[in-house]
């Protein structure tokens, strides 16, 4: 395993920063539910299970979010 470069470090950086800028233009909800699954890796149904929802309300929250971030991607020229 090899230790990154400098400018593959810079480029995560820059990436988990726009990461953070896009997560904060969902709706909170949205956000919290993405950010849930992808960045701390729980499943749709153990978010489900901690806010007393069915699985298929997160499901599709984290859809439309996935959604809506590739938008915000899209509007701010970004590649996703």
């Amino acid at each position: 395993h090899r230790m990154p470069s400098p400018e593959e470090i810079f480029m995560q950086k820059v990436s988990l920063e726009q990461l953070y800028k896009a997560l904060h233009s969902l709706p909170p909800l949205q956000a919290r539910r993405v950010y849930e699954r992808y960045i701390n890796q729980k499943k749709n149904v153990e978010i489900a299970r901690v806010e007393g929802v069915h699985e298929a309300s997160t499901r599709q929250s984290v859809i439309r979010g996935i959604e809506n971030l590739r938008k915000y991607y899209a509007k701010n020229g970004w590649l996703l």
